[in-house]
């Protein structure tokens, strides 16, 4: 953390932003995985999922998800494309390893190697590559923190391991920024089932 000392490191430990950027719209971060291809794990790749709980289609063509750890203030992002239909979800692959089962057809791809345990996602109307620990502006359309992140909305969700995933309550229809989130819970990963799934009617 840029020299600081084992002090300040410590005490930076316990402080969790709330970034007050995120914006109430009808794409949402559905689920993250990070234990793709580690051991015991069930399927083979990290991912990112997206879902529409709004009425209308959206175009992601050059929108992003970005990545940083959980104290982290460098991110990594994956360039999107394409429509998302209201009601339908949006695969975006990262990491590939090879224990687990093989992913379903993703929407996108890339390669960013998630946490397992602890990170921050932030999907982003642009290719501007984020900074800082808890980056704000009109274009991070929505934010998740997970396990010890020091940004989050509301406070982060829990802490996963290689065979568990943060899940949107209601298969994503949920949007708050309560404390703590009820928005977001630790379940098995769903992105199998969720891409063979009809669409999901929020309204």
């Amino acid at each position: 953390m840029c020299g600081l000392s084992r002090r300040i490191k410590k005490a930076l430990a316990f402080v969790v932003t709330i970034p007050a950027f995120a914006q109430t719209g009808s794409v949402v971060i559905s689920q993250v995985y990070g234990g793709g291809g580690n051991t015991g794990a069930p399927l083979r790749a990290d991912f990112i999922e997206l879902f529409n709980r709004g009425g209308n289609s959206v175009d992601l063509t050059g929108w992003t998800v970005q990545y940083a750890s959980a104290s982290g203030i460098t991110w990594d992002g994956t360039v999107l494309s394409g429509i998302i239909q209201p009601g339908q979800y949006y695969l975006v692959q990262e990491s590939l390893g090879t224990v687990g089962a093989p992913m379903p057809l993703p929407d996108a791809v890339g390669g960013i190697n998630l946490s397992a345990t602890s990170g921050k996602i932030a999907l982003v109307a642009g290719t501007l590559q984020l900074s800082g620990n808890a980056p704000s502006g009109a274009q991070v359309i929505d934010f998740v923190g997970y396990g010890s992140a020091t940004a989050a909305e509301g406070t982060p969700a829990p802490s996963l391991n290689n065979v568990t995933a943060i899940l949107r309550h209601l298969n994503g229809c949920t949007d708050t920024t309560t404390t703590p989130p009820i928005s977001l819970r630790a379940g098995q990963p769903l992105a199998i089932v969720r891409q063979l799934s009809t669409d999901v009617l929020c309204h």
